[in-house]
């Protein structure tokens, strides 16, 4: 699997990048609004870090998070 920065659209492969990067594709990952990433953002709810500034986030700990807890 590859990274892709643009969204969390299947690559040309059909498969779903490992690695998020950015507001906009890890709210398509959960089914989430982009504020509402952005508001669990803020708040410290959600899996993952920055890197130059930009929201990265792996595909499995999304899940993760998103079966034990996601954004009740």
């Amino acid at each position: 699997m590859t990274a892709s920065k643009a969204n969390a659209e299947p690559d040309e492969a059909g498969e779903t990048p490992a690695i998020l990067y950015g507001h906009r594709a890890i709210a398509a990952r959960l089914g989430l609004p982009v504020v509402g990433v952005a508001r669990l953002d803020l708040e410290r709810r959600i899996p993952f870090y920055f890197d130059d500034g930009c929201a990265v986030a792996s595909t499995a700990a999304l899940d993760h998070w998103n079966s034990m807890k996601g954004a009740r």
